[in-house]
């Protein structure tokens, strides 16, 4: 009996835990788009670490694309 109320708890917690995660990152990506507006307004270019991340992952989807055909 003690075992399916422990259970139940660990259940009901870790469930709490998840949604407050979720919650969390719905604000951290409304917090990012906004900053994006602002630096788009502001005409802040993108700092060029994040070209160079978005060009090596486009380049790794197309060597994925070769190897899987």
């Amino acid at each position: 009996m003690e075992i399916y109320v422990l259970i139940i708890l660990v259940v009901l917690v870790g469930l709490m835990v998840s949604s407050r995660m979720t919650a969390m990152e719905k604000r951290m990506k409304q917090q990012q788009n906004t900053l994006n507006q602002i630096a788009n307004q502001l005409g802040i270019p993108e700092p060029p670490v994040h070209a160079q991340v978005r060009q090596l992952r486009w380049r790794m989807g197309r060597i994925l694309k070769r190897l899987k055909s």
